[in-house]
């Protein structure tokens, strides 16, 4: 199943393509959140993928992120996999592994975890950055429900 090329033709529930608002919310519905500020230099377009119970439905089997957004920056492309988790942080990176592996295309590649509680020591935290860097070359934070963090850092 690597490969899922999306489009908005493929997945035109999912995907919303082209956006340029300032703040982009992504939440579940367990009310967990993460904003993104959109720092973008012109145009600012990024487009926003509801992996979870939309690219993948409630009985596919494979284990999966809730959200992908993805962008172009100085002539590189960039996709940032959300996983929002309370506390199985070890879990969620399981999640974004998988999605990952489904369909991530040539990237840079970040992930965020979004946590209520993290249970892991900070040893074993960065221990799992580093397996995740090596495994899927992509660079994994975690942060609090509710935090804003930016598209591209200035």
């Amino acid at each position: 199943m690597a490969g899922i090329t999306l489009t908005q033709a493929n997945y035109p529930n999912c995907i919303k393509e082209g956006l340029t608002q300032p703040i982009l919310t992504l939440s579940d519905h367990q009310s967990s959140s993460i904003r993104f500020e959109n720092n973008l230099p012109a145009p600012g377009k990024f487009d926003q993928i509801q992996i979870d119970g939309c690219v993948f439905g409630a009985q596919d089997q494979h284990l999966r992120c809730d959200w992908l957004l993805r962008f172009n920056c100085a002539e590189q492309r960039h996709e940032i996999y959300v996983e929002l988790k309370g506390k199985n942080i070890r879990h969620a990176a399981r999640q974004l592994g998988e999605t990952i592996r489904l369909i991530s295309s040539e990237a840079l590649r970040h992930c965020y975890i979004v946590y209520t509680s993290n249970p892991l020591t900070s040893s074993e935290l960065q221990t799992l950055k580093v397996r995740f860097q090596k495994n899927f070359n992509a660079h994994l934070k975690t942060v609090r429900d509710q935090s804003t963090v930016k598209l591209i850092k200035a």
